[in-house]
């Protein structure tokens, strides 16, 4: 697990430096977030606040230490990009100052079968993406880079809504549309990391972001598209 952690953690930081442009946002990712783990959302929401403290000394306030630690509500954090997630097997977060929000998600690919998939497919764009046959991406484990790409647009999204309005009810599956995936050879030959690329969109916001798969494992990185 420690070569699968390191592997999604350089694959994950070389993203957000090349594809997001996003080069000091942190990535911490450990077992002890995993939702097995007992007590693993406080170990994550304690660990946030030592990343934002950690940066923002100078100005850290009551009120978002409270909302950063409450484990009822999404983290945010005026100018930071924050998104977190776990499954059974790992958890993390990204975090740090930037102008423009991030989704993150962690899926166990085995758990997203078909059926599972096609029940959040609701357009016709996202039902003949999963029917169809894309190049390089096995019927498998499409499902899960489906699923999960569509979590973190949900993320990001939502965060987007709770900045403007911090007790707005946050989007759901159906207002997010995945339009295109497609797979992209790891920059570094030898790794056994699988990249993906996706596209999506909600109402006129466009969404691009990247997925992962290694092991059983499938994470996804989401930001708005800026062109």
């Amino acid at each position: 697990m420690l070569e699968t952690i390191q592997a999604l953690e350089t694959e994950i930081r070389r993203s957000l430096r090349n594809d997001f442009g996003r080069p000091h946002v942190e990535v911490i990712l450990s077992r002890d977030f995993a939702s097995d783990h007992p007590e693993h959302r406080k170990a994550l929401r304690a660990r946030l606040v030592e990343v934002y403290t950690k940066l923002e000394a100078h100005k850290v306030d009551s009120a978002t230490l409270t909302r950063l630690t409450d484990l009822a509500k999404p983290p945010i954090a005026k100018g930071w990009a924050i998104s977190i997630s776990h499954c059974p097997l790992i958890g993390g977060l990204v975090a740090g100052p930037s102008d423009h929000h991030l989704g993150f998600d962690f899926e166990l690919t085995s758990r997203v079968r078909p059926e599972i998939a096609k029940r959040v497919a609701v357009t016709d764009v996202e039902k003949a993406l999963l029917e169809s046959n894309t190049p390089d991406i096995s019927p498998i484990t499409k499902p899960a880079l489906f699923w999960s790409a569509k979590e973190a647009s949900i993320k990001l999204i939502g965060n987007q809504v709770l900045e403007q309005d911090r007790h707005a009810r946050t989007p759901v599956f159906n207002v997010i549309e995945i339009s295109s995936l497609a797979y992209r050879p790891s920059p570094e030959p030898l790794s056994n990391t699988r990249c993906y690329f996706f596209e999506g969109r909600y109402e006129e916001i466009l969404i691009h972001g990247t997925s992962f798969q290694v092991g059983d494992l499938t994470v996804s990185l989401a930001a708005r598209s800026l062109v």
